[in-house]
């Protein structure tokens, strides 16, 4: 998630804190940087194009970085400098896997309006997000989960009653001895969840209807439900793993698979409690 999207089109009125050591500073408004013929330029005429290139691009990081950090310290959340230079060697080394001949990354970065100073502050911020994230986090809301999903040819009643029959069926056989593999094979007919295996990964308990959610709590590790009716058409549900009793393997991989939605939970959270105000441009 790029946390410059986080608080987009917001301005917000604040004593903003220290953003990071390696932000340099911007030479004095009336400071001369150059002379053409005996004609000044100064540091404001540079400022004037660069707000316009790329000004509320960047306050709207330095907006999302302040909201971040004054969450961060409510709950004293800390993000070391090493940290940040780690993730950023991180990303330098996934752009160079894809670089044209002859670009840098610096020079990628260019192209998309950033900065190595820019980065920093931005990774800053995805970093104490996702340290607010984790420190929110409930593992035991949560259950590792595959599928077996199938849907009526129609609304008519008849359809669904056949549909829910065939799932019985699958059902039946995988209680009988037969594999979830098979009956993958044989029910599933999206490319998507043949090639997983119709594996879901980790889900929310809460995302699914009160008769699901009751249905798949009641389940042990490796077992089944009964088919159930849900949006998707009906499916059957098999559970890898709950939260609350899964491994520290089991939890890492958690929290990898889910980063990027608990950093936007988090996020939605701060953008319904934080005060801003939008005082630029009037």
């Amino acid at each position: 998630m790029t946390i410059a999207t986080l608080f987009l089109g917001l301005s917000f009125a604040f004593q903003a804190g220290p953003l990071t050591p390696k932000l340099k500073p911007a030479p004095a408004a009336n400071q001369v940087l150059a002379k053409v013929n005996g004609v000044d330029i100064t540091t404001q005429q540079v400022q004037d194009l660069l707000w316009d290139l790329h000004g509320t691009a960047v306050l709207n990081d330095i907006v999302s970085y302040e909201a971040i950090r004054q969450e961060a310290l409510r709950l004293k959340v800390v993000v070391t400098d090493q940290e940040i230079d780690r993730r950023i060697d991180e990303e330098v080394q996934r752009l160079g896997q894809n670089l044209q001949p002859g670009l840098t990354p610096g020079q990628i970065l260019a192209q998309s309006g950033y900065t190595w100073s820019r980065l920093y502050v931005n990774t800053k911020s995805t970093l104490m997000l996702l340290k607010i994230a984790f420190q929110e986090f409930k593992p035991a809301s949560y259950v590792r989960i595959s599928t077996i999903s199938v849907k009526p040819k129609s609304t008519a009643d008849s359809d669904i009653a056949l549909t829910t029959k065939a799932l019985q069926d699958a059902y039946n056989r995988i209680q009988k001895g037969e594999t979830w593999d098979k009956m993958v094979a044989e029910y599933v007919t999206d490319a998507e969840g043949r090639r997983t295996n119709g594996y879901l990964g980790w889900r929310e308990l809460e995302l699914f209807d009160e008769g699901s959610r009751r249905d798949i709590g009641l389940l042990k590790r490796g077992e089944v439900s009964k088919p159930i009716k849900t949006p998707n058409g009906i499916q059957i549900f098999r559970v890898e793993s709950h939260g609350s009793e899964a491994t520290p393997e089991e939890l890492d991989q958690m929290r990898t698979e889910l980063a990027e939605d608990l950093q936007m939970k988090v996020y939605a959270r701060l953008r319904k409690s934080t005060k801003i105000e939008r005082l630029y441009p009037q």
